[in-house]
């Protein structure tokens, strides 16, 4: 964002359109890469047990539907994506910004799911960070990536993508 926008001038329409975002999610981005130059630091400085305590943390509040315990583990700025492949009720169409409006969306999620839901949850590595991994009968239902400060949870990423999960590094 910061370089289409800053060295190539793009609006954050022209921008939104171009990676299918909304105008706000590029305003964040943005917003978001120029605090990163500001503060003169690398982008991915959470150690990998503070990404796993962090995603442990996550996966504990969500799977209760805990919305005061999501935003103990999410940045006030998070963006949540979703890649779904569908237009279905329930899917993140755009991404979801902010700590409450995330917070609520996975505290949401939990309450419409049965209580026979048929979901084993891990935490395991895919693209060599620890992620979580629902599978349902044995096949990938869903996979959430994060990344982090080392604090907080700065990006949440949605995978539930049929036509992706079915790749053979996911099962």
């Amino acid at each position: 964002m910061f370089l289409l926008h800053e060295v190539f001038d793009y609006s954050h329409a022209e921008i939104a359109a171009m990676v299918d975002i909304s105008e706000i999610a590029s305003r964040q981005e943005l917003h978001r890469a120029k605090k990163h130059i500001e503060a003169n630091k690398p982008r991915f400085e959470a150690s990998r047990e503070a990404h796993q305590r962090l995603l442990s943390a996550f996966m504990a509040a969500a799977s209760r539907g805990d919305v005061d315990a999501i935003s103990n583990v999410v940045a006030e700025d998070i963006v949540l994506y979703g890649d779904h492949g569908v237009k279905a009720r329930g899917v993140i169409l755009r991404p979801i910004v902010g700590r409450a409006n995330v917070a609520r969306f996975f505290a949401s999620q939990v309450a419409k799911m049965p209580a026979e839901h048929g979901l084993d949850v891990e935490i395991t590595d895919v693209n060599g960070w620890p992620a979580l991994v629902a599978r349902r009968g044995g096949a990938v239902a869903f996979v959430l990536n994060i990344e982090t400060d080392g604090t907080q949870i700065t990006t949440i990423r949605s995978l539930l993508n049929p036509e992706k999960l079915l790749l053979p590094h996911m099962t």
